[in-house]
């Protein structure tokens, strides 16, 4: 008995010194792999940054092109633009000097027209405080056409009582 007794200790003394090694072995493994997990997390992050700091390069270069084209392209719109203004004032001041009458703005013109036709066969220009006949002084200058319509409507209800 004490010999099976004996066997049954050392078995189970066996067995526990197994069991602690695999439990090293386990922990050592578990510590190899949070090293190298680190190491690729490292090797990760070093990589996202150069390829951010890259595209920040990259996109800092197309910015600076792209305003440098801007600003040339709008400096020659900008002359564009002023050379044909000059050439447009230079036109339009031998217009007004070719003719005895000169150049009529187009606004006065339609203004004159309009005031000679509301005058009828007078030539003088009218004046903007002066009545023309056929309008009476409200703002527009037009009578106002609900007053005939409002008094037959008051006719034909007296005229139903």
């Amino acid at each position: 008995m004490i010999n099976v007794l004996t066997e049954g200790l050392t078995r189970i003394h066996d067995e526990i010194l197994a069991l602690r090694q695999e439990r090293g072995d386990l922990i050592g493994d578990l510590h190899q792999e949070a090293t190298d997990r680190k190491s690729a997390v490292s090797q990760m992050l070093a990589t996202f940054s150069k390829d951010l700091s890259e595209t920040v390069r990259r996109n800092r270069k197309n910015r600076t092109d792209f305003m440098a084209n801007l600003r040339e392209t709008v400096s020659n719109l900008q002359q564009e633009v002023r050379l044909e203004l000059g050439e447009a004032q230079q036109a339009l001041a031998t217009l007004r000097m070719s003719g005895p009458k000169g150049l009529e703005p187009s606004k006065a013109r339609r203004n004159q027209e309009t005031r000679t036709t509301l005058q009828g066969k007078e030539n003088r220009p009218v004046g903007r405080n002066e009545a023309v006949e056929g309008r009476d002084h409200e703002p527009g200058g037009r009578k106002d056409e609900a007053t005939p319509k409002k008094s037959k409507l008051s006719a034909l209800r007296r005229n139903r009582k």
